[in-house]
């Protein structure tokens, strides 16, 4: 419910960039990009206080402030947009520090009552919940809330109240030994390592596919109609399309990825994503092309952002302030590549939002064919000194 409440919240934004450009007197709704650095800042404070709140203090009424104070931050925006800039950039500030510190606690409650290997499918589901939140809300305000900006964010922050509800009533799991979550070679592996770098690469890697997707569904209504000449109702049903399709396939991961390994399956779909970007940017650019694109691709790449979470629970037992970096990578990238995304289509034209989410996608996809190639130099070396034995034994 937290995570689904979140996803209102971002989403949302990109529904109502031109409403707001309009109520701050600005004519380009790219003008708007300052708002997403500011999230971003916000995020950046929320997921450490979060991570370290984790730690110390209960986590039910950690998320009931938090909840409360991002329902808040969402009523005020109309109000802000038409004082000032720079007060729109104070709340959006917090609306992202109370967002992504909710977000923190939500991973370290699924991670602490589901350790190990179990998290997997429960952190999928996160991302169909997400998606399956971010796909109808579009469809909601352009059908009964088409009047204006106002009634969009009240009936958002007003979604607050069943997350309010189901926090109350829960029962916050407590954080397990890591000798419940792991295997032994698991263990050995992350003793090997170290589980801090872990730690910092999957945030990173989360950093940048969170971050394709929140330029995909903040921007693409944008790029559809500067690129195509797309009316605003039309645009908007491709934030539905992105999200519907990664709330699909969010469903099927949790259902296969357990038979896969994990590793093998994100090169696959990371594979595949990264080459429907490169053939939309070079062969596809037409009107008719982006809705197909852009649905598959929410079905191909919408798992992946949750698999490098996956990834590390399976090597260690996260604490509060390790999920914080976790989180830390999803909620910048939430913010701050829109915020570069948004720069770069300033500068460049609407073609550098296909641009950013191909970066993106490659720069995960050669960083995990890397640790691939990692994995498999060490099995060799490990299995060597064993065939040796067994010869000898057989000599």
């Amino acid at each position: 419910a937290a995570i689904s409440y979140v996803a209102l919240t971002v989403t949302i934004v990109g529904l109502t960039l031109q409403d707001l450009a309009a109520q701050a007197g600005l004519k380009d709704p790219r003008d708007m990009r300052t708002i997403f650095l500011a999230r971003c800042s916000g995020a950046f404070c929320g997921t450490l206080t979060g991570g370290w709140l984790c730690d110390r203090v209960p986590l039910k009424p950690v998320m009931f402030m938090f909840i409360l104070l991002s329902a808040m931050g969402l009523l005020l925006v109309p109000v802000a947009a038409c004082s000032s800039l720079n007060l729109l950039m104070a709340d959006f500030f917090l609306i992202g520090f109370s967002g992504a510190a909710l977000v923190c606690c939500s991973v370290t409650s699924a991670c602490w009552a589901f350790p190990g290997a179990e998290a997997g499918p429960v952190l999928t589901g996160f991302a169909g919940a997400y998606g399956l939140s971010s796909a109808i809300l579009p469809l909601l305000v352009s059908e009964t809330l088409a009047s204006g900006v106002i009634e969009k964010y009240v009936f958002v922050a007003c979604a607050a109240l069943p997350a309010l509800i189901l926090v109350a009533v829960s029962q916050p799991p407590a954080k397990p030994r890591d000798d419940v979550c792991c295997s032994a070679a698991s263990r050995v592996s992350a003793k090997q390592l170290g589980s801090w770098p872990l730690v910092f690469a999957a945030g990173f890697a989360q950093l940048l596919l969170q971050g394709a997707s929140a330029s995909l569904m903040n921007w693409c209504v944008t790029f559809a109609r500067l690129q195509f000449d797309m009316v605003s109702v039309t645009a908007g049903l491709l934030v539905s399309l992105l999200q519907t399709m990664v709330t699909i396939s969010s469903l099927f991961a949790s259902m296969y990825q357990s038979r896969f390994n994990l590793l093998d399956l994100a090169i696959v779909q990371l594979a595949m994503s990264t080459a429907l970007m490169i053939g939309w940017w070079t062969f596809c650019l037409q009107r008719e092309s982006i809705f197909f694109v852009v649905g598959i691709y929410g079905f191909v790449a919408g798992p992946t952002v949750s698999y490098s979470t996956g990834l590390l629970n399976q090597y260690t037992t996260p604490n509060g302030a390790q999920m914080s970096v976790i989180s830390l990578g999803s909620n910048i990238g939430t913010s701050l590549a829109p915020f570069l995304c948004g720069s770069l289509m300033k500068t460049w034209g609407p073609m550098a939002l296909i641009v950013t989410v191909l970066v993106c996608n490659a720069l995960v996809l050669a960083a995990m064919i890397l640790v691939k190639l990692v994995e498999m130099q060490r099995n060799r070396c490990s299995a060597a000194p064993a065939d040796h034995q067994e010869s000898l034994l057989a000599s």
